[in-house]
């Protein structure tokens, strides 16, 4: 474990150029000690990614049940449904809609296309298919369009 002040310290001896910034938000640099300030980290996160895909345009109906990696990707005019997680390398394609109550990961969602109380594992679902409810696509499963 290293502690930031020893960083700092720890890169002169190398070398290394240091210097002084000011955080944006004071949160960006919160210690993460214990579980319980994993999860506010991981929430304030979170939260952060939520509203940078609400301002490209997607509609996220409860963010505050929506969990998003920051590795996934996504078009205008998608629809996120309360209690859902987008794990991954996801991508929601433009109209597309999921949720409520599914988990996608590695998964390309494409225009149109509905996920329904499901849960999917790097998976393609093709324009315009119908997912679910209660499904479960396994690992390469391909979907064609209107499916």
């Amino acid at each position: 474990e290293e502690y930031l002040t020893d960083v700092l310290s720890i890169l002169r001896e190398a070398g290394h150029r240091v210097g002084a910034s000011v955080a944006g938000d004071h949160r960006e640099i919160l210690g993460i000690n214990n579980r319980l300030q994993l999860a506010e980290a991981r929430r304030l996160l979170n939260e952060r990614l939520l509203e940078r895909a609400m301002l490209a345009g997607v509609t996220v109906m409860d963010p505050a049940s929506t969990l998003i990696d920051a590795t996934v990707t996504y078009e205008r005019d998608a629809v996120v449904h309360p209690g859902t997680q987008l794990l991954g390398t996801t991508h929601l394609a433009e109209d597309s809609e999921v949720g409520p109550n599914s988990r996608l990961k590695d998964t390309v969602v494409r225009a149109g296309a509905r996920v329904d109380n499901s849960v999917t594992d790097s998976a393609e679902i093709g324009e315009g298919a119908l997912v679910g409810p209660y499904a479960y696509l396994r690992p390469g499963t391909r979907l064609g369009t209107k499916s």
